[in-house]
């Protein structure tokens, strides 16, 4: 049974990805978390499934790509990557998202606004 969520999961996800060339991420992560599957497999099966073809797209609109915009993002991507698992490194799961709620609460409770108004 459970294969079969993640067969249909696979199947749906990477026909939404060859319609608009994203969102395989959000209709396969949907779709499988309604199996009895462990919530810390789901991304790494689909970073492995979606690799391939996010390689295809890449090549494929190789021309089309703005360095000057790309290679920035991506430094800041790899630059937040290692603070993050550094983060999370050695603590349990709840940890960061606790963290982020006291922190929330605490700036609101002591009247800092977001809305900017």
């Amino acid at each position: 049974m459970e294969s079969t969520v993640w067969n249909l999961a696979a199947l749906t996800a990477f026909f939404v990805k060859g319609l608009c060339g994203f969102a395989n991420t959000l209709v396969f992560t949907t779709v499988v978390s309604f199996s009895p599957a462990v919530n810390r497999n789901i991304s790494p099966v689909e970073l492995l499934l979606g690799y391939p073809t996010n390689l295809i797209l890449a090549w494929r609109e190789r021309r089309a790509i703005r360095w000057r915009v790309c290679l920035p993002l991506a430094g800041l991507v790899i630059a937040g990557s290692i603070p993050g698992a550094l983060l999370l490194c050695g603590r349990p799961p709840f940890w960061f998202p606790l963290c982020c709620w006291a922190w929330g609460w605490a700036s609101s409770a002591a009247g800092c606004s977001t809305s900017g108004g």
